[in-house]
């Protein structure tokens, strides 16, 4: 595959509609909300229009029910517990009302049965889930 568009390290990776998506994460310039997808495993890295409405790195990333979950993370304000959902590949991001509890950067974030489970974070032992 083809390089990145932007260097970015500590950023979210997932496979959502069949695309690959890197996720925010930090540039040599500062923290990015750029997303960048890629459609086959010998094609070109595409900046998406829309990018998140944040800006960090150090987020979980994970599909869950039908949309990419982009959760936690760190920003210019610091640990974030704010959670950003992808609902369709070229869509917007939205805002969710249901943050995290705690705010939470470096966290793993995985499914598990029919729960979203935000696990650790820097200096952090706790866990809490998100759905149903």
């Amino acid at each position: 595959a083809n390089a990145l568009n932007e260097a970015r390290r500590f950023f979210g990776l997932a496979v959502f509609g069949l695309r690959l998506f890197a996720v925010g994460g930090r540039g040599p310039s500062g923290d990015l909300s750029s997303v960048e997808t890629l459609g086959d495993v010998g094609g070109e890295w595409i900046i998406e229009a829309n990018a998140l409405n944040e800006a960090r790195h150090g987020l979980g990333l994970a599909v869950f029910g039908s949309k990419l979950f982009a959760v936690g993370g760190c920003g210019s304000s610091g640990d974030l517990a704010s959670v950003e959902t992808l609902g369709d590949v070229g869509g917007e991001w939205s805002i969710e009302a249901k943050t995290l509890n705690e705010a939470r950067c470096y966290l793993g974030l995985a499914v598990f049965g029919s729960k979203l489970f935000a696990v650790g974070g820097d200096g952090m032992s706790s866990v809490e889930t998100l759905g149903d």
